[in-house]
């Protein structure tokens, strides 16, 4: 059987270590089971974004995976079929609900409101809204400055938050429905191994097939 070598960034619930130090995550077994389905084991390891990226780009490795389209990457990466959608909207602390209930575009938001550094969010939020924001390294460093009052609320990756929130002590914020946006995500391969690309398209459409597609993303409560 043959092996290849994939990178992707801690991102709990799609990939990260448990508490016994075995990797997890809904993308980490898609990834795993789809290239079983054709006779291909896979390694992965994770570092941040930016690591993952120029491990990629210097050919260390075969693949990244979790990673979104974009007229530049497509010109030096081949991408799969989506692996899956990412469901990512704002949180807001509950006192200001009032303020942020009713509200149909991220244009029309004037407080202050946090973003994940590294972070893509393509097209979604526009450039008012990205150049204003406060960054923050992690997820949890955002719900933390919604819950001390630094900002009203934050974008997040809505599994991630589910996840954190059942996993830690922190306070139910207020999910707003309105401004929910998708973004397909991809396995990404240089356009010289565009042949890993095909297998997997392979493995996912058999997963997808019998169900263990689903299986996976019911195990990790991930919605799709």
């Amino acid at each position: 059987m043959n092996t290849i070598n994939l990178v992707a960034d801690p991102f709990p619930p799609y990939q990260y270590m448990d508490i016994n130090g075995q990797l997890a995550g809904a993308d980490y077994e898609i990834i795993v089971n789809a290239f079983l389905r054709v006779d291909i084991a896979v390694n992965v390891k994770l570092y941040p974004w930016g690591e993952c990226d120029s491990k990629v780009r210097a050919g260390e490795v075969d693949g990244a995976f979790q990673v979104q389209r974009s007229s530049e990457r497509e010109k030096y990466f081949a991408f799969s079929n989506t692996l899956r959608e990412s469901e990512t909207t704002l949180y807001v602390s509950r006192k200001y609900g009032d303020k942020y209930l009713g509200i149909k575009s991220f244009d029309s938001l004037a407080g202050p409101i946090g973003l994940l550094k590294g972070y893509c969010y393509g097209d979604s939020l526009g450039q008012s809204i990205l150049e204003k924001s406060l960054r923050f390294e992690s997820t949890i460093d955002l719900i933390e400055a919604i819950e001390n009052g630094k900002i009203d609320g934050g974008v997040m990756d809505c599994g991630v938050y589910n996840f954190l929130v059942s996993h830690h002590n922190h306070m139910p914020l207020l999910k707003i429905y309105d401004l929910l946006f998708k973004r397909p995500l991809s396995l990404m391969v240089a356009n010289s191994k565009s042949g890993i690309v095909e297998n997997f398209n392979r493995g996912l459409e058999a997963i997808k097939c019998d169900g263990l597609y689903h299986t996976i993303l019911e195990k990790y409560q991930v919605s799709q």
